[in-house]
């Protein structure tokens, strides 16, 4: 079992290892993080230890290859790396989204809340141009934006 600091040092190696081709977010649970291309789309991979695992489907999909990601040393074969942009070209790949305030660089990053009793709550959103969250469905943030549209927040999903 990995510590805490090696799960955070594990999750920095596959963001820089992806990084080195394309841009990416590490995303969520850092225990099982959500890869992020282009702020679009939910690679089709996961880590477990210090192994970087591509699969052909989003979940329980099978392995079709993988890189250890050992001592911050990413060089991959050409072999490796054709495998990768293959794969990248090739799987289908999910698409996730996020909200924005259109017209800016904001998206909904979290939200302060003025009362929390629960049969009371309000809650405003906070907007931000980084850390902002993802949705792995279109229907939740979709009621988002509708419930904020009697509110005047001119928002669009991403």
């Amino acid at each position: 079992m990995l510590t805490t600091e090696e799960i955070i040092e594990r999750n920095n190696r596959v963001k820089k290892f992806f990084n080195q081709f394309i841009d990416v977010e590490i995303y969520g649970d850092i225990n099982n993080p959500a890869v992020i291309f282009n702020n679009k789309k939910i690679l089709n991979c996961y880590v477990h230890n210090f192994k970087l695992n591509f699969t052909d489907k989003p979940k329980d999909g099978e392995t079709l290859f993988s890189i250890r990601l050992s001592d911050n040393k990413f060089t991959m074969t050409e072999q490796q790396k054709e495998l990768f942009f293959t794969w990248l070209k090739q799987t289908n790949q999910r698409n996730c989204y996020r909200i924005n305030v259109v017209g800016t660089n904001l998206f909904l990053s979290g939200y302060t809340f003025k009362d929390k009793n629960p049969e009371t709550e309000i809650k405003f959103p906070v907007f931000s141009e980084i850390n902002y969250k993802y949705y792995f469905s279109k229907e939740f943030p979709l009621k988002i934006i509708e419930q904020y549209k009697s509110k005047k927040l001119n928002l669009q999903l991403l």
